[in-house]
């Protein structure tokens, strides 16, 4: 079994999960594994499946129903003049760092920032802003892009799903193909009376059950804090595919030594440490 540094929390108390998620299969690189979801399919009917599967994460009332998601798109095909279009149809302009760096083209390529503003009908303008970084590389001939989208936390469901379909779209028309990954965290509150694994085996045992999902991996760090398990569920389009297995769902929770609070995430298809915005 091979680790990995894996996703970057969106809050402090994430980041004991951050370091105990990375149960990978193998050593894959989800850009040149994943199959399905290449152009021809939408995230969004996955962001939609996976929002139903977070409904079934209890939540008490002392704690944070907040979710976090962060979705990417890995991009191919498209010419640097084509990346730099489609940067430009998202409203995004390059960052201070990549104008520093200047004429110096090795390295990580440039980064395009920007905002995309969404619905604020029933939101009361409040949190509606979906924060989007391009990562752009160009090596020889070869342009790849990387876009990370960072959604607030109010976003609705069909939001949600309208923003991949703004992305796809974009990448459509300047002729790029994208293979697409995402994932969700957020915090439950636990059973005071409960302790290391039973406290953490409990959560995800909803989740499991609905999506159907066979065991392809799981992990349990010895001190009984972190749970992180890899599977393969029908109902998920997006997939890779390592050592003749199939996975698309990857599930990790641990509970904070202190607060007992619950901090999960769910990835698909697995979750791993390329969420970090381009910088």
């Amino acid at each position: 079994m091979s680790k990995q540094a894996a996703v970057r929390g969106t809050r402090k108390g994430l980041m004991p999960v951050i370091i105990a998620a990375a149960v990978l299969i193998g050593s894959a690189a989800i850009a040149t594994h994943q199959q399905r979801g290449s152009s021809s399919t939408s995230a969004a009917d996955d962001l939609r499946y996976v929002w139903s599967l977070a409904d079934s994460i209890p939540v008490q009332a002392s704690a944070s129903s907040e979710r976090h998601w962060l979705l990417r798109y890995d991009v191919t095909g498209m010419r640097s003049g084509q990346a730099l279009r489609a940067a430009g149809s998202l409203g995004l302009h390059k960052s201070e760092a990549s104008m520093e760096k200047g004429a110096d083209k090795e390295g990580n390529g440039d980064t395009y920032i920007g905002t995309i503003e969404l619905d604020t009908a029933d939101t009361g303008g409040q949190g509606t802003a979906a924060e989007v970084s391009m990562l752009i590389y160009t090596d020889s001939s070869n342009t790849r892009s990387v876009i990370i989208v960072k959604l607030p936390s109010s976003l609705d469901v069909e939001r949600l799903a309208l923003v991949a379909d703004k992305m796809e779209q974009v990448v459509h028309e300047a002729g790029g193909q994208y293979a697409y990954s995402f994932r969700v965290s957020g915090t439950a509150a636990s059973d005071p009376t409960a302790q290391g694994l039973q406290a953490l085996r409990p959560l995800f045992t909803d989740v499991v059950a609905k999506s159907d999902a066979e065991m392809v991996e799981s992990y349990e760090d010895l001190e009984g804090m972190t749970i992180s398990e890899t599977m393969y569920s029908p109902r998920i389009e997006q997939f890779m595919k390592t050592k003749g297995k199939k996975s698309n769902l990857q599930l990790t929770v641990h509970q904070d030594s202190e607060s007992t609070a619950l901090d999960w995430v769910i990835g698909v298809p697995v979750i791993t440490g390329d969420y970090a915005q381009a910088e």
